[in-house]
């Protein structure tokens, strides 16, 4: 198996339904299952404003999500 650390990897916003699907559930996964939280909690009234990115790998598998806004 090869190292994750040398993969290629693209940084993008989500480009599909099924990212945005897929990252919105990693998000919750990362950010809300640990403290037992609802799904839909990971998102807030910040979404249409934020800058949002995700690192792909070369098979269209989202491994990371950020989200960027300004305060």
């Amino acid at each position: 198996m090869p190292d994750p650390a040398t993969l290629p990897l693209l940084i993008r916003s989500p480009a599909s339904d099924r990212e945005w699907t897929d990252y919105y559930q990693l998000r919750w996964e990362i950010l809300r299952a640990p403290w037992q939280q609802p799904r839909g909690s990971e998102r807030d009234e910040l979404e249409a404003t934020a800058v949002h990115r995700c690192a792909v790998d070369e098979n269209g598998q989202i491994l990371a999500i950020g989200r960027l806004h300004f305060i």
